[in-house]
Formats: structure tokens, sequence, C-alpha cells
């Protein structure tokens, strides 16, 4: 890979085992898997992606489903006998979650829509916010029709939840982005994405109050990151209308923009006063959308695109005690692409943030770990080459200590030589060029 270098510099990089960088970084991670194909056992994707995420030790997922854009499984599940509005479990709803937990994840099921893309509805939809948007999701007219569904919503999940064991409870949240999924009746506006909010947590309260006293637990209100300037004013609309749910959620379409998380942490924060213990859920996170031109694939093959989901996760560490899961919405299903490996490292280290300082300009990273265990992972967007020495203060290891260091270059992954030297403290040097990772390991 040709470097054009302005110079080179030389420079420690200081970290301390016996000191806290922060909170434990104990959130769950996990994918986001599903969409409009639907989380069911006839889209085989689904047990790929989570075979492979059971490998690299992640510890959650994101079940997420369209009953409008599922009239198979939607008008399957959802009935009506006579006047009478009805629910059943399907056999491929059921399989898919029953796999995700034998695997041990946390199942987050994301669901939206009413189960009806029919000519003749099941429940009366109300067609005044109609919109030809391709992510549509309607919601019944309010009165009776939106009672039925709620009432159906609420008994099918809770046996949704009971088909998988007597007494097993997931995470149920609500629609993706109602900001606009819901329709609009005029242009969509700051005004019309409030009425959206309003209409939502409208339909959604007597949902999750259902799920909660069945046992389950609820997440709301499902915002994307380029709505954040509204933020709070969905959590003053939960607030006011009392609803109670155990998770806010959002879906950071930009992963680790700085303004995004900040209001995210702030609404948060306003929602506990309220309701205390409450901690966000990213039940979607894209970091591919940033980088590499939008090339999704170069995103998590190369160095470049994985160093944008680093500095999102960085980030988030900064408030890890507020996060219960971060959830990516990636699929890939090759094992040898770099997202996996550096996944793979990232899920298997320690969960506390020790400090890292003496970066240089263009040189971030983040340090984990204690006496059993150090870690630390390194990235340059510098155009310089620099020779970096991690100095490792408070630090026991002896001269037998095992290091590793493996180097992400491009859509490289290796290992490369470093030497760890117990009387200085230190590991390197080594030499970093632009748009490349360094994650380290020493362990006794």
């Amino acid at each position: 890979m040709e470097q054009l270098n302005v110079s080179v510099i030389n420079q420690t990089i200081v970290t301390n085992l016996t000191q806290s960088g922060g909170p434990d970084i104990n959130y769950l991670r996990g994918m986001a898997l599903g969409g409009n194909g639907g989380f069911v056992d006839t889209n085989t994707n689904p047990k790929t992606v989570m075979d492979l995420m059971s490998t690299n030790n992640f510890k959650a997922i994101n079940g997420i489903r369209n009953l409008y854009k599922e009239p198979k499984l939607g008008n399957g599940e959802f009935y009506k006998e006579g006047t009478v509005y009805k629910n059943r479990q399907q056999a491929d709803y059921t399989n898919i979650r029953n796999y995700a937990k034998n695997k041990g994840f946390v199942i987050i099921n994301q669901v939206a829509g009413t189960p009806d893309n029919t000519s003749n509805p099941l429940y009366p939809l109300d067609t005044s916010y109609f919109t030809s948007d391709g992510d549509y999701v309607p919601l019944p007219t309010t009165g009776a029709s939106m009672q039925a569904f709620q009432d159906n919503y609420v008994q099918w999940a809770l046996a949704a939840d009971q088909a998988l064991g007597a007494n097993y409870h997931s995470i149920w949240i609500g629609h993706q982005e109602p900001t606009h999924t819901l329709g609009t009746k005029v242009p969509t506006t700051d005004a019309t994405k409030k009425e959206n909010i309003n209409r939502f947590v409208d339909y959604w309260k007597p949902i999750a109050a259902g799920l909660k006293a069945g046992g389950a637990k609820v997440g709301g209100i499902q915002l994307p990151s380029d709505a954040n300037g509204l933020y709070q004013y969905a959590v003053d609309r939960l607030k006011l209308k009392q609803v109670d749910v155990d998770y806010l959620t959002f879906q950071f379409y930009r992963w680790g923009e700085p303004t995004a998380i900040a209001s995210a942490i702030s609404a948060l924060n306003s929602y506990n006063q309220t309701y205390s213990g409450t901690k966000i859920i990213i039940d979607r996170g894209h970091w591919h959308k940033e980088c590499c031109d939008g090339i999704i694939s170069e995103a998590v093959t190369t160095s470049k695109g994985m160093i944008d989901y680093l500095k999102g996760e960085k980030l988030l560490m900064d408030d890890a005690n507020l996060i219960y899961a971060a959830m990516y919405d990636n699929t890939q299903t090759n094992a040898n692409n770099l997202q996996w490996k550096i996944h793979s490292w990232l899920n298997n280290t320690s969960n506390k943030r020790r400090p890292l300082t003496g970066l240089p300009a263009g040189i971030n990273g983040f340090a984990l770990g204690g006496t059993s265990a150090f870690y630390a992972v390194i990235w340059s967007k510098s155009a310089n080459t620099n020779n970096i020495t991690l100095r490792v203060d408070g630090s026991t290891f002896s001269s037998s200590a095992n290091l590793v260091v493996k180097k992400a270059s491009d859509t490289n992954f290796t290992t490369v030589t470093s030497t760890w030297n117990s009387t200085a403290k230190t590991i390197g040097p080594i030499t970093m060029l632009t748009n490349e990772i360094y994650l380290i390991s020493l362990k006794p």
C-alpha cells in the first residue's frame, strides 16, 4: 500500500491498569436481523448470521419484523372469526426465535405495522395518512380498530414468548422511525414528525402496559439519528402520557455521531427523572453508511471502514453505564471479513475501561483490562508515519507474558512482531501508517 509521509513521529502512549478510564463496558453487543424480509424461519440468512454471532461472542439480537409487508405470516397470525379478532403463533416465527434463544442471545423484537396487506384489510387503516413511501407501516384507525389490534398485539407477543418457555420473556419495541413510517398528511416537516410521535405514543402506551403487566420488557420510541432534534420532544411526550418503558430505543444511522449520542443521553437523563433506571438500546446502528463512499462491502472488509466503527464504539463507551445494548445493522456472512475479526477481538476482551493518554494528532484508540489481561486498540487517520510505544503503568506482567499484536491494513489482517519489556513496562515500537488498526493483547 503506497504511503506518502510528511514526517515520522515517535510517540509514547500511556495507559494505567490501576486507573479508571470510564464506566465498565457491560452493554450487550449484537446484530439487527430481518426487516421487510422478516425475522422468520423461512429466511435462511438470520441463522447463518446467528451462527457467526455466536462464534464471535455476541450477546443479543434484534429480530426485525414488518407485519404489514409479510402477508403470509401476518395474515396467518392475526385473523378474524366472525366479529372476533384473534391471533395465533406460527412455527416460522417460533422456530427462528427458539434458534436465537438456544444460541444464548437476549432477544429484542422490533415489530412494526398492522398485519394488513390486502385490498380488504383485517383492521381498518387510517388512510388519511397514506404515503407511497416504501417504509409505510400504517396504523389502524383510532377507536375500535386501534383497540382491537392493540389487544391482539399484546396477546400475540406474550404468547410468542411463552412458546419459547413457560417463564420466558423477551424485549418488545415498536415501529421503525415513526417520524415518517406512519405516513403523513402533508409533506414531512417538524410539525408532522411531532404529530407522528404523538400518534405513536398513543398507539404504543396500552401495548407497552399490557406487555409489562405480562412480564415482558418494552422499549420506545425508535427515532433515527437524523431526528435527534426531536429526542427530547419524544421523551416529553412519553412522560406527559405516562408511558413507562424499560428502554429508550434509537437507530443510529450515523454510528458514533457525537450530536445524536449526546441528544440520546440527554433525553434519557430527562426520562429518568420520572422513570428511573431506564437505559438505552441502540437497536440498529450503521457505521458503513458513513464511510468508504457508502460502499458497504468496503466498510466491513477494510481497515478504513472498521475505523469508523471503532470511533463510534469509543464514543459509546463514555456513557456505557447508561446503555443496555448496541446492535449493528449488518448481516455480512463472510467469516473472513475484517468486521468479524475485530468484533471477535472486542467481544472477548475485558469490560474494564482504562485511560489512554499521549495520543498524537490523528491517532486514537481505547484500552481495557486489569491484572489478569490487558487489551488496547489503536488506529491511525494521520497522514504521517507514527512509531508508537505503548507504556502500561501499574502492570505486574512478567517478562514471559504473552503479547499478541494484530494489524489490520486495508483488507489484510496479520500478526506482527512486537516486544513486551517488563522492566520499562512498554510494548513496541509499533509503526503505524494511515488507516491502519492495531489490536494488542497482553496476558500472564
